[in-house]
């Protein structure tokens, strides 16, 4: 896959498996793609698949507005 947007280009693949002993993928991915930043973010399911969507819907909005350390915790 190779997404740009009107200012930069961010070329990246993605790939998953699902682990043999799981009957259901858990992990999540979120790519946003901005005009000045992009977020890329891998989110493992060890807390199951709800979590790791939440985190992948949540996360880069509270790094947004909170910074890096406060949105990581809020989020948490």
């Amino acid at each position: 896959l190779s997404p740009t947007n009107s200012n930069k280009s961010y070329p990246y693949g993605l790939s998953t498996m699902k682990g043999v002993t799981r009957k259901t993928m858990e992990d999540t991915h979120q790519i946003i793609l901005a005009d000045a930043n992009a977020f890329f973010g891998i989110f493992d399911g060890h807390g199951g698949k709800y979590a790791a969507n939440y985190v992948a819907q949540h996360l880069h909005t509270n790094i947004a507005m909170y910074g890096l350390k406060k949105g990581f915790k809020h989020t948490d």
